[in-house]
């Protein structure tokens, strides 16, 4: 029995440069908006809604880029925090109990936002300022 497909078997095969032809019903209102965004612009109505989706696409890949490299930065913000508090607490450094509180609040408060980006069951694996809290032998004023 041959395998059901979404085209007829002597349709070849579309490259990723070939034009498809895409029927779109679109209302009345927006069509117009797009048509005079195209005359603005000196396109066509058929390339102004090409130009628009490759755009909005482009975004959405730029957005996503964006978001994922905010959350990397995040991390790697908590691990230095953390890595400093560490170091602070187990060294004969002199710190006043403002400066130790200050350190921990900046770590508290960026751990606070990266999990409010990245949600708190994706962020599980996220390095927190209790784990450097705990390792360092300064106890909190």
């Amino acid at each position: 029995m041959p395998k059901a497909t979404s085209r007829p078997h002597w349709v070849p095969k579309r490259k990723s440069t070939d034009m498809a032809q895409v029927g779109l019903r679109l209302p009345e209102r927006l069509r117009k908006m797009v048509d005079a965004e195209a005359r603005k612009g000196g396109r066509s109505l058929n390339a102004e809604l090409v130009r628009r989706l490759e755009q909005s696409f482009a975004q959405q890949v730029t957005e996503d880029t964006i978001k994922a490299t905010s959350i990397e930065t995040g991390r790697i913000v908590i691990l230095v925090l953390n890595n400093l508090i560490r170091a602070v607490g187990k060294s004969d450094l002199v710190v006043t109990d403002d400066q130790w509180r200050s350190l921990v609040a900046h770590a508290e408060v960026a751990e606070d936002q990266l999990r409010a980006q990245v949600g708190d069951a994706e962020n599980q694996s996220a390095p927190t300022t209790e784990t450097a809290r705990d390792t360092g032998d300064r106890a909190l004023p």
